[in-house]
């Protein structure tokens, strides 16, 4: 038995030591791993630790979300970015802080969104971002998805950085490239460009293109400066951009010239749509340095529709219908027909002639005739200016061309070119000479030739008391207001007013007051009877009596005989007017007047 339990005691021994061996070695292993666990432990924490420096030194904002989609972290340059405290959004669902926005539309996106982003974009995506404490961000945002060993999304990583300012002066320098510097609507490439877009997507559609020139415009530069006229261009661009509908497009071509295009649209409403637009420029009147300024517009229209050719030559074709609307008047709207030529409505040559003339300063001539004085004191030399228009055919007389350049409403701009030509020569010559100008009718309703006549006096320091500016009777009578505004202001400036071809008697007579003319020039068909007939004779007589009761000196126009002078002196005439004295000649040229005195 002791033998026995000798043996098992040894063997005991033998297991217990055997034990121990192994416990030794399992705790040596566990040494080892407990090392390697703290060596790994210290990596990652340095990893971690050098993770958040470095999210914490960057500019761009960064956000860590769980695979829940709430909020892990939140790196210090997006608390500023966010306007949020430190960790006020740590443990919150990314979509109860902050709302992502499409860029061009009202359209919210979540971040299932936001995920396929990550997947699909390439670099950063561009949207608005709307904070919890108000405001908003334009923003680059770029978004990746944390997956674990197995594939599966943990979470996500967002960073942002603020492009707000970038953005908006891309948006500032893409609208510059397409708008008009000066009235802020669409320029010439950008309407040319949306209307090339129109024309391939016509698709059985119809819209029109409306053309816009603005009438008596240059005056407006001329006498008011380009001040002025820049002011009085975005004004008519504000207006006008009041009158067009949402879809339409409005720009602004260059120079006075305006185009719409009116999608969806009849030509019948497009004309309807332009008419309105054509009240809206006559309607507005510029008020610049204590004068009022308004213009007119001529309007050309064309259908766009799929038998339309390319954007240059629907522009050309409502072009041609633009020209037509000016050789008919002005002020008008003319539509382009493709089977006739829009320019084949204008019958009248004189038309392109005098644009000609005086666009190129040829063709036109001032001559001047002798208004002769019946007294017998000193006399300051007195001239009508008459306008001639120099051709193949010779020297043609104002009645040859003023009757189509009235219906073309060129009258203002004859006007203007005679005004100040004579200025100008006026301040040239050393005589101390005054000179008739007529003045047409379309001129007193337009209004802007005193101004025109203002500022030429200005810049040429003439005497405005050697202008006297002449009112036809007819034009007077028609446009009453009209001329009765005009004669003030040019009297106002220092210049004198001529009522010319007097005869209709008590109408005129009795406006006498409010017009206050300097001369009255009776008409010709008096003078002519006045010697045989005893009728034209009294009225001569009344017209100078009621002429000097209203302080204005008379002329009397064509006497055919040297014994009609004394007749007309007898009966109070001051002056006298027509080749019996001197006929016309060349304004500047030498000229020896048979005057009666």
């Amino acid at each position: 038995m002791q033998a026995e339990l000798q043996a098992h005691r040894e063997r005991l021994e033998e297991l217990v030591d055997e034990r121990t061996a192994a416990l030794n070695q399992l705790n040596q292993r566990l040494q080892r791993d407990l090392a390697y666990r703290r060596q790994v432990e210290d990596a990652l924490f340095r990893e971690k630790r050098r993770a958040e420096v470095t999210l914490q030194a960057i500019g761009d904002a960064v956000i860590t979300l769980g695979a829940d989609g709430r909020v892990d972290y939140v790196n210090p340059a997006a608390e500023r970015l966010l306007n949020c405290a430190q960790g006020g959004m740590q443990g919150e669902p990314l979509q109860a802080c902050l709302t992502f926005l499409h860029e061009e539309e009202e359209r919210s996106f979540g971040l299932d969104e936001l995920a396929a982003f990550a997947e699909e974009e390439e670099g950063a995506y561009c949207c608005r971002l709307r904070l919890r404490a108000g405001g908003e961000l334009t923003v680059a945002i770029t978004a990746a998805v944390v997956r674990d060993a197995s594939g599966q999304a943990a979470g996500h990583v967002i960073g942002l950085r603020d492009v707000t300012e970038e953005r908006a002066q891309a948006r500032r320098l893409s609208h510059q490239a397409r708008h008009d510097a000066l009235t802020g609507l669409v320029n010439r490439a950008e309407f040319e460009h949306r209307l090339g877009r129109l024309l391939e997507q016509i698709d059985g559609q119809q819209h029109v293109l409306c053309l816009i020139d603005l009438d008596g415009f240059k005056p407006v530069n001329d006498t008011g400066g380009h001040a002025a006229g820049d002011e009085l261009l975005r004004q008519l661009g504000r207006q006008l951009s009041r009158h067009v509908r949402q879809r339409d497009t409005l720009a602004r071509l260059g120079g006075d010239e305006f185009a719409c295009v009116f999608e969806h649209c009849s030509l019948k409403q497009g004309v309807g749509l332009a008419a309105e637009l054509l009240e809206v420029v006559k309607n507005h009147s510029l008020y610049w340095q204590g004068r009022t300024y308004r213009v007119g517009a001529s309007v050309g229209i064309v259908a766009v529709d799929g038998a339309s050719p390319s954007v240059p030559e629907v522009v050309q074709q409502a072009d041609r219908a633009l020209y037509a609307a000016k050789a008919a008047g002005r002020g008008r709207i003319k539509i382009y027909e493709r089977d006739v030529a829009a320019d084949a409505a204008v019958s009248d040559p004189w038309q392109r002639r005098l644009i000609e003339a005086l666009a190129r300063e040829e063709g036109l001539r001032l001559f001047q005739q002798p208004i002769a004085h019946l007294g017998e004191q000193p006399y300051q030399p007195h001239f009508e200016l008459l306008l001639r228009f120099a051709a193949v055919e010779g020297l043609l007389p104002a009645t040859r061309f003023m009757p189509a350049a009235e219906r073309f409403r060129l009258g203002p701009s004859l006007d203007h070119w005679v005004v100040t030509h004579a200025i100008d020569h006026m301040a040239a010559e050393a005589a101390n000479t005054v000179y008739f100008v007529n003045v047409s009718e379309a001129s007193l309703r337009e209004g802007v030739l005193p101004s025109v006549v203002a500022d030429r006096l200005h810049r040429q320091a003439v005497d405005p008391a050697r202008l006297v500016l002449e009112i036809g009777e007819t034009a007077a009578l028609n446009s009453f207001p009209e001329a009765v505004a005009f004669a003030q202001e040019v009297k106002g400036l220092g210049c004198g007013i001529s009522l010319d071809d007097f005869a209709d008697g008590l109408p005129m007579m009795q406006q006498l007051s409010q017009l206050q003319p300097d001369f009255i020039k009776i008409r010709s068909h008096l003078i002519e009877q006045f010697i045989e007939d005893a009728i034209a004779r009294a009225l001569i007589q009344s017209i100078v009596t009621v002429g000097h009761a209203a302080s204005a000196q008379t002329v009397a126009k064509w006497p055919r005989e040297r014994e009609d002078l004394r007749e007309l002196q007898t009966l109070g005439v001051d002056h006298v007017q027509g080749n019996l004295i001197a006929p016309p000649y060349a304004l500047g040229a030498r000229a020896e007047p048979s005057y009666p005195h």
